[in-house]
């Protein structure tokens, strides 16, 4: 509504305000169509970003003497089977990790090991 509103002006605004949301979507295309109208972020990232930054709820700055925590990248831990099904310990486990844990496997038995890693890349 606030980008009918700032190209249509307050009266197409309004027009579409009652609207379901699929129907004031094409009526606000159909009023930006041709119109090269731009979001602010887009026109003005600099101007987006001071007003999302000012509208950002406040809270107490941590005390100076707090060093910051670096970032620390933990590395990538593959996992295999006998089928030779991977896994690079990332997101969901797939089932054949669930399984294998059920039938009383534990991930250090199913890690992947340099000679299986250069069995299943060749």
């Amino acid at each position: 509504m606030d980008a009918v509103r700032e190209v249509a002006g307050d009266e197409a605004a309004e027009r579409i305000g009652t609207m379901k949301k699929d129907a004031m979507i094409g009526a606000a295309e159909e009023y930006l169509a041709g119109r090269r109208w731009l979001p602010t972020i887009l026109r003005d990232p600099q101007a987006a970003a001071k007003t999302a930054a000012s509208s950002a709820p406040t809270r107490d700055p941590a005390p100076a003497t707090t060093p910051a925590k670096p970032i620390v990248k933990s590395k990538v831990v593959r996992y295999t089977d006998a089928a030779g099904n991977t896994w690079a310990g990332r997101g969901k486990r797939p089932a054949w990790v669930e399984q294998a844990l059920k039938d009383g496997k534990s991930l250090d038995d199913l890690l992947a090991t340099e000679s299986t890693v250069a069995t299943e890349e060749a």
